[in-house]
């Protein structure tokens, strides 16, 4: 694949998903691009049928080409965050870990979370009302760590399942591989066997969680991954190496 030609999709994209066009109401035209990156026709009409396969952009004939209904939502750039215990050291780092890839990113990414307060019940329902506070919202994608005990396993799969059916992708974060929900059809991050040393790994796995909420993002119908750390892993790797993290696909 040309260079040029990555090179304008992925600028396009991160531009879309940061909310660059939102104002404008509609996507720059063929001839703008031409212009902007220096092109041929051929190559723009390549990039722009790529945008759209991503269904980021749609082009109606005679009208123009605009952000397809679910990428201006996608657009907003804000994302939600749903942790049951922000006391909690292990969470407080892998927020720590999307907060500096959101910096690290720009694009206008920001991110919204609440403290959802002490008690099983409590928490519960405080996550609940979050998840309709972010749904109003139309955030453009949400972090969710598994809310506690067996009531809250039923509570994190009914918010998934409200947030994907308002087109929100969510990227499930936990610590402890075994306890993920199955077959949700979300991106997965997760550890296992740390132990003690699960904090040392919490803000990387902020890190690739956030990096999976772009890739979502930029192609909504891709299978679901799962990335999950071993320690052996954890000792090998730096911040931008992770060769040895274990990915595989879900179905949904």
């Amino acid at each position: 694949m040309d260079v040029k030609y990555k090179f304008i999709v992925a600028t396009l994209t991160g531009e879309i998903l940061g909310g660059k066009f939102v104002p404008l109401g509609r996507f720059p035209s063929e001839r703008a691009l031409m212009r902007d990156y220096k092109v041929s026709r051929t190559t723009v009409r390549e990039v722009m049928s790529e945008l759209e396969a991503h269904q980021l952009i749609e082009r109606r004939p005679g009208s123009g080409t605009f952000l397809v209904d679910n990428a201006s939502h996608r657009a907003s750039g804000i994302f939600g965050v749903i942790l049951p215990d922000m006391k909690d050291s292990f969470c407080a780092a892998m927020l720590e870990g999307i907060s500096r890839s959101v910096k690290k990113t720009g694009g206008g990414y920001s991110l919204l979370t609440s403290d959802l307060g002490d008690g099983t019940k409590a928490v519960i329902a405080a996550a609940e009302r979050l998840g309709d506070l972010y749904i109003g919202e139309r955030v453009a994608g949400v972090f969710l760590r598994p809310l506690p005990a067996a009531q809250g396993k039923k509570a994190t799969l009914h918010l998934i399942e409200l947030l994907r059916a308002a087109g929100i992708p969510v990227v499930v974060l936990d610590g402890d591989a075994a306890k993920l929900p199955q077959g949700t059809g979300c991106d997965l991050v997760g550890a296992k066997g740390y132990g003690k040393k699960s904090l040392d790994v919490a803000p990387l796995l902020g890190d690739i969680a956030f990096r999976l909420m772009l890739q979502r993002l930029a192609n909504p119908s891709h299978p679901p991954a799962e990335v999950l750390l071993d320690p052996p892993c954890a000792q090998t790797q730096t911040a931008s190496g992770r060769a040895r993290a274990v990915k595989s696909s879900r179905a949904k």
